[in-house]
Order: C-alpha cells, then sequence, then structure tokens
C-alpha cells in the first residue's frame, strides 16, 4: 500500500487520468472482503426473462391429500437485469435476487405484473406483508417509548 507510482488508465467514457498505485489497489480492496468476494449495491431491477425451465402457471400448484391447492414452492428458470449503483448491470439469477432483496423484488413482481407467476406466487405476499408488520412495529414502538398522551417522556434523571 506504500507504492506511489503513478499510472495513466482511460476510462469508459474515454477520458484519461493519472492516478496512483495506492488509490487503485485501495478501491480495489475496499470492493471486495477478506474471503474476496465482491459487494455491489442495488440501484433497481430492470427487468427479468424467463426460460423454458420455468414452470407455466397451470403447473404452478399441486393437491394435497385433503384436496387443498398448494403453490409449488420454485424459483427455477427466472432471471433479472439488476442495475448496480456503480452503474453495471449483470443478468441475476431469481433464487439468488430473492436471498438478497426480497422487498425490492417482491415490489418489482408486483409493479410488473408477474406475482402470480409460480417462481413468485409462494412467497411475494408474505415479504410484502412481513415488511409492513415490521414498519408497523417500528412505528409504534418509537412512539410508545418516546412520547405518553402527546407530551415526550424524559429518558433520564437529567431531562426529567
Amino acid at each position: 500500500m506504500k507504492d506511489h507510482s503513478v499510472y495513466e488508465i482511460e476510462f469508459p467514457d474515454g477520458t484519461t487520468d493519472e492516478i496512483e498505485a495506492n488509490l487503485i489497489a485501495e478501491s480495489m480492496v475496499a470492493e471486495c472482503d477478506p474471503e474476496g468476494r465482491q459487494y455491489k449495491m442495488l440501484e433497481e431491477i430492470s427487468d427479468h426473462q424467463k426460460d423454458n425451465t420455468a414452470l407455466n402457471v397451470a403447473d404452478g400448484s399441486y393437491r394435497t391429500s385433503a384436496g387443498n391447492p398448494v403453490a409449488k414452492r420454485t424459483t427455477r428458470g427466472w432471471k433479472l437485469l439488476m442495475e448496480w449503483t456503480d452503474g453495471s448491470m449483470d443478468w441475476v439469477k431469481l433464487s439468488e435476487v430473492k436471498e438478497a432483496y426480497p422487498v425490492q423484488l417482491a415490489e418489482y413482481a408486483i409493479a410488473n405484473s408477474i406475482a402470480h407467476e409460480p417462481a413468485f406466487k409462494w412467497w411475494v405476499h408474505k415479504v410484502l406483508k412481513r415488511k409492513e408488520r415490521i414498519i408497523n412495529k417500528v412505528k409504534s414502538k418509537y412512539w410508545r417509548t418516546t412520547h405518553k398522551f402527546g407530551i415526550e417522556v424524559p429518558k433520564s434523571v437529567e431531562e426529567a
């Protein structure tokens, strides 16, 4: 990290600049954890696609021995186009996006009218309900601990 060499680099837009090796190394280290995994922050989900391995709506559920319909739990055959904050875009499997960004994905599915598809139907509404419950608990706890009857409750003897 003590390399003071200067390199001329060219950016994707064609401009060039001189940058020290230390800055380049720090930037590379900041993007990875100790195991070398790279982390990216989601800007938005831009598009979706499914291939021929994805279940169609007709095959998306089965009946239990009691005769009740149950949605099949699968994410097979779906990919989403993810736009990252650094400006890059990648096609990522639905199962990976669902684990990392469940709320954003559920909202995307509702907004793009794909929540009825078997890959989404079994979990989207549960995630959105859980989100609402968490928000309501946070709101109620906040008001309960800081105000009572519209008067701020002191948090210490000095405040009282």
